[in-house]
């Protein structure tokens, strides 16, 4: 009788432990999840019409307004040490920018002769300009 009660108790044990295993690897799977560059972000002026909007998706950006589409091209990450650079290439080969990600927000550089911040909305591409 009391061996099964050992039994018992050390399956319990293993359980509990697996199931707290499996909530720590799910909470820190969220985590880095949250914090990859891909989604839109905004710079939280809203309404406003001269809010400005930043997608990454796929290697391609799109940056607009509600009233616009007002650069659109692609971007590659560069080599940095422990910091997420990314470049922007205009599709009209007319701008060139810089994107620095930091978890839920970036910062944009040297589009419209200014840095932008900007906080991440969603982690998906929302397009809402006319």
């Amino acid at each position: 009788m009391r061996e099964k009660s050992k039994v018992r108790f050390y399956l319990l044990l293993l359980t509990v432990l697996l199931v707290f295993f499996v909530i720590i690897l799910i909470v820190i799977g969220l985590k880095q999840m949250s914090y990859d560059v891909v989604g839109t972000y905004s710079a939280g002026n809203e309404p406003s019409m001269d809010n400005v909007y930043l997608v990454l998706k796929d290697g391609q950006f799109v940056i607009y307004n509600p009233e616009r589409l007002m650069e659109k091209g692609t971007f590659e990450k560069l080599e940095a040490n422990d910091i997420d650079i990314y470049k922007l290439f205009s599709s009209g080969d007319n701008w060139k920018g810089y994107v620095i990600h930091r978890k839920d927000e970036i910062i944009l550089f040297n589009f419209m002769d200014t840095e932008i911040h900007l906080k991440k909305i969603s982690t998906n591409a929302i397009y809402t300009y006319k």
